[in-house]
């Protein structure tokens, strides 16, 4: 009997000590995955944060380029509407009876 009692106490160690093993094998492994879910979520963040910069920057540059186009545009505009001015006042001052 005492012989079946101390089997029973080693096998009883033996479980624990295995399900202790078992256990410190998933905590470990879950707080790999932590890390690395962690990790990700950074990359992402700063990856998403480089995105949002290089979209601004994109969006500044574009809307000073048509910015620029509509400022040339409007000065191309005023251009001609000076040189048909002066046309306009060159005709009327060979044309005296127009005046």
């Amino acid at each position: 009997m005492t012989r079946s009692l101390t089997h029973k106490a080693e096998k009883a160690g033996e479980d624990t000590a295995n399900r202790a093993k078992t256990e410190t094998r998933r905590v470990r492994s879950r707080l790999e995955t932590d890390e690395d879910l962690r990790r990700n979520l950074i990359i992402g963040g700063i990856a998403a944060l480089g995105t949002a910069a290089v979209g601004a920057l994109g969006w500044f540059i574009f809307k000073r380029r048509d910015d620029i186009k509509q400022s040339l545009k409007d000065a191309k505009h005023k251009i001609q509407e000076k040189i048909e001015h002066h046309k306009d006042k060159a005709h009327d001052k060979t044309h005296p009876t127009h005046a």
